[in-house]
C-alpha cells in the first residue's frame, strides 16, 4: 500500500469513494488491512496482477477493487479510557540505554516480517529507471570520508562514528 501511496498517480486518479484522490482510499485500505480486522483475500488479485506484472491498467483496476469493497464497520468507541501500550519506538531516547530493547519493540510494532520474497524488488521496483545506479551511487558516497556512514568491516555507524 505504501509503494501505491508513493506514487504521483495515487493522488491524481479520482476517488471511488467520495475521498478527495485515490491516494485518500489507499489510506483507508492501509488503516483497514493494520486494523487487524481484515480478510486478505481482498487484496489477493491486486498482489497477483503486482507480481504477474500485469499492464498498468490492470493493477489500477484491481488497486480500485481493493479499496472500493466494503470495510468492516468500525468498532464501537469505549467509554473507558483506553490506557496506551507504553512500549513503542516512539517512545525510546536516542540512547545506547534503551537500544537492547528496541529490536523486541519493533518486532511487537511491526508484526510478521517477510525477507528475501522472490520477485519482489523487480515488481515494486523495477519499473523505476536507473534506481539500482542511482542506489549504489548513494551508498558508494555513505562510506566515503573520514567519518563514513558505513563501513565495510562495521557496517552502519551513526553520525558520531558509532555503530548503529
Amino acid at each position: 500500500m505504501l509503494a501505491l501511496q508513493s506514487l504521483p498517480a495515487s493522488r491524481s486518479l479520482p476517488s471511488k469513494r467520495g475521498n478527495p484522490a485515490l491516494f485518500n482510499d489507499l489510506l483507508s485500505l492501509n488503516s483497514a488491512i493494520f486494523s487487524g480486522n481484515f480478510d486478505t483475500a481482498r487484496i489477493r488479485p491486486l498482489l497477483d496482477a503486482v507480481l504477474n506484472k500485469e499492464p498498468d491498467e490492470v493493477i489500477w483496476d484491481a488497486v480500485y477493487d481493493a479499496v472500493t469493497e466494503s470495510t468492516p464497520p468500525p468498532r464501537p468507541a469505549s467509554s473507558i479510557q483506553q490506557t496506551p501500550w507504553l512500549h513503542n519506538t516512539g517512545s525510546f531516547a536516542n540512547s545506547t540505554e534503551h537500544r537492547k530493547y528496541v529490536d523486541g519493540v519493533l518486532r511487537e510494532e511491526l508484526g510478521q516480517l517477510y525477507v528475501e520474497v522472490p520477485g519482489f524488488f523487480e515488481a515494486y521496483f523495477g519499473s523505476v529507471p536507473g534506481l539500482e545506479l542511482v542506489a549504489q551511487a548513494v551508498f558508494d558516497k555513505c562510506k566515503e570520508g573520514d567519518n563514513p556512514l558505513y563501513r565495510e568491516e562495521s557496517g552502519c555507524q551513526g553520525r558520531n562514528g558509532s555503530l548503529m
